[in-house]
């Protein structure tokens, strides 16, 4: 009967991994780990000096063991399936963004970023293909921090996005929500989104909201009861007065409540102020100064109050009219 905790990745393998805490073997080639991992290159080249002292040299049918009991044996899994371009199946098939952080985790670990940067890709973007736009900033958070192990852009740029413009509960807690993942940058990160968000919320309600809608020489002369249906039906058909309270409201809906306005036009009472409300700029607007620049971050972090990264970010993604941020199609 085959080992159950033994999986061949290569089957001409002459190195076996015995990892975590469940011991669990994995047969994989120390050529094709040490072609793209210095950290696999040295603990190989040590193990095999040892072998070579005993006169024994390694081969599939005699290969040497290493110990790593301190990893996660499914991400070392995921990981030297992707090192020997075996399709990660498990990987591949999961929704659970844990085990995408546990083997960005691993992969940071054994310096092998830079190789698996377009599976890593294919892999996040994926992931967030599948974003329904209800997900928490958990789940989303676990590929912030993914992106950053991997070193991956165009994930954590549009990661970073999702968290600006579709979450509204407090993000620092989530610096300790997974072991091992509280770091300085991890911190910063936080810091940036929760700026941002904030920044973001101000302009839509205070700059363009309030603004937009009340003379400023007679602002309490004005009142307009299209305006105070608008702000019962954003409330949940609580009588309220203009402005509604957005609070605990995400981006997303503030900006798509807005777009209600279109086109409302507006005076005052006491003057010849007059404003005709056009709000369908909004959501292409802030998908563009809503994410972060992966760069600037591993930099020096100079991103507060900037909407494009000066340094590093000419390269900016294109928001397609199929981008979905908010679980939908815009």
């Amino acid at each position: 009967m085959a080992d159950t905790k033994e999986e061949i990745i290569a089957a001409d393998g002459d190195l076996v991994l015995i990892v975590g805490s469940e011991e669990k073997r994995l047969v994989v080639s120390s050529a094709s780990l040490a072609a793209v991992s210095p950290v696999f290159k040295e603990l190989i080249g040590a193990r095999s000096s040892t072998c070579q002292a005993c006169r024994q040299t390694p081969t599939s049918s005699k290969p040497i063991e290493v110990t790593l009991q301190d990893d996660d044996a499914t991400a070392m899994t995921h990981l030297c399936q992707a090192l020997h371009l075996k399709y990660p199946a498990g990987l591949c098939s999961s929704a659970k963004s844990h085990e995408f952080l546990e083997f960005a985790i691993v992969a940071d670990k054994y310096d092998c970023s830079e190789a698996l940067l377009l599976q890593s890709r294919g892999l996040l973007l994926r992931v967030l293909d599948q974003c329904t736009g209800t997900d928490d900033e958990k789940h989303l958070w676990d590929i912030v921090v993914a992106s950053l192990f991997l070193r991956e852009r165009h994930s954590f740029w549009r990661a970073t996005m999702m968290i600006v413009m579709q979450t509204s509960g407090d993000l620092l807690p989530l610096r300790k929500a997974r072991a091992g993942t509280s770091t300085s940058l991890s911190a910063l990160v936080l810091g940036a989104l929760q700026q941002k968000r904030a920044h973001i919320r101000h302009q839509l309600i205070d700059c363009h909201l309030v603004k937009n809608t009340h003379c400023m020489q007679h602002t309490r002369t004005h009142q307009d009861k299209r305006l105070d249906d608008f702000a019962s039906k954003v409330m949940g058909d609580v009588p309220t007065r203009f402005p509604p309270n957005f609070d605990g409201a995400p981006v997303t809906k503030i900006s798509r409540d807005l777009q209600e306005l279109n086109g409302l036009e507006l005076s005052c009472t006491e003057c010849d102020w007059t404003v005709k409300l056009d709000f369908h700029g909004l959501p292409r607007s802030y998908l563009l100064r809503s994410p972060l620049c992966l760069w600037c971050m591993v930099g020096d972090g100079r991103i507060f109050g900037q909407d494009k990264c000066p340094g590093h970010c000419d390269w900016v993604p294109e928001i397609h009219s199929s981008s979905r941020v908010d679980g939908k199609r815009s």
